[in-house]
């Protein structure tokens, strides 16, 4: 019997499952740089005219990916120190250096990666309210992110001052982060498609092509948003399964990055007018100065529809015209007209 049969078999092979992910880990921090710089590039110089939200969405860039910095270095330091440090003269050295918790190595990568799952959906909630322009409707996903916030903040902890990593109130907890986790991020990124479908198919009648404008954006944000729903669905399922439980601790270093690239490849796809297949994320309106707008009625349910408003600090989705304003700003036009969900399809 080799001697690392001796070890249970939730732990075996625990080292070497910890180098590949934490090289998994910064071959996509790589990716996070590249989006950072375009990111950076769309935010802070394609336009000229730059307002709150573009600030707004820059310093969110910025802090994400500093997490996202800070907990690669990490990841490096704990290899350094597992494989090169003196847990490797012992027997085992390594993988008991990655079972252990407690040390403040293991604790503040754990803590980083929380903070920044949850500036992740906090980012998603946002654009949740610009979309929809109703408060109200981000009320509920707040509140269910704070119960996410809550429960991966005690199991960190928990973790910290020594819980065992298959203790059943750590399972619990953590199952109920990641499940409201994964409802904020399901729910939240269908709503806001599903609105951008709806807005430009009523948008669409008003076009002389009758093209869906903003159906390249709604995929941009599901394509972007199942990337990280779908990495951390994975971790759950792992974290279930008693002998997979280990993996699913290695893999939030994985996930960590997903939770920085997720946002940041929707700003960078729509403000580059990389979209989805031939479908164009941003209307082109046959005379620039009116935009498009429906001939006026006797009727008030008529009355014309601009996609050039003023208020050009509602969404985070750069246009083409270099005047500073989002091209996404159809949708608020669509919502102050109407107060609220969009209405039947006659009342345009």
């Amino acid at each position: 019997m080799s001697d690392s049969d001796s070890l249970p078999v939730a732990i075996r092979g625990l080292d070497q499952m910890n180098l590949v992910v934490m090289w998994l880990e910064t071959l996509i921090y790589g990716i996070n740089i590249v989006v950072f710089a375009s990111v950076v590039y769309v935010l802070a110089f394609q336009r000229r005219r730059r307002g709150s939200t573009y600030k707004y969405l820059l310093a969110v860039t910025i802090f994400l990916f500093l997490l996202a910095t800070i907990h690669v270095a990490l990841s490096l330091r704990q290899l350094i120190e597992a494989f090169i440090g003196p847990p490797v003269l012992q027997p085992h050295g390594p993988i008991y250096y990655f079972l252990d918790q407690t040390r403040e190595l293991s604790f503040v990568p754990q803590m980083l990666y929380a903070t920044n799952v949850i500036t992740q959906d906090l980012v998603v909630i946002w654009r949740l309210y610009v979309v929809w322009n109703s408060w109200k409707l981000a009320i509920l996903p707040l509140a269910v992110e704070a119960g996410h916030a809550l429960a991966v903040y005690f199991v960190v902890i928990r973790y910290y001052l020594g819980a065992p990593l298959d203790s059943v109130v750590v399972l619990r907890w953590g199952v109920a982060a990641w499940a409201l986790d994964l409802i904020v991020n399901v729910v939240g990124t269908l709503a806001i498609a599903s609105r951008l479908w709806w807005v430009g198919r009523k948008t669409a009648s008003i076009k002389a092509d009758k093209q869906n404008a903003y159906l390249g954006v709604a995929f941009i944000i599901l394509e972007s948003g199942a990337m990280f729903s779908t990495a951390t669905f994975i971790l759950v399922i792992l974290f279930v399964n008693p002998p997979t439980i280990q993996a699913a601790s290695a893999g939030i270093n994985v996930v960590m990055q997903l939770a920085t690239l997720s946002p940041l490849l929707i700003i960078v796809r729509v403000g580059l007018n990389i979209t989805h297949g031939n479908s164009s994320s941003h209307p082109t309106p046959s005379n620039p100065e009116q935009g498009y707008t429906q001939g006026s009625k006797s009727n008030n349910a008529s009355a014309p529809v601009r996609v050039l408003v003023s208020h050009a600090e509602q969404v985070d989705f750069p246009g083409e015209r270099g005047k500073g304003t989002y091209e996404m700003d159809t949708i608020d036009s669509y919502n102050q007209r109407k107060k609220g969900p969009i209405a039947d399809s006659d009342s345009v």
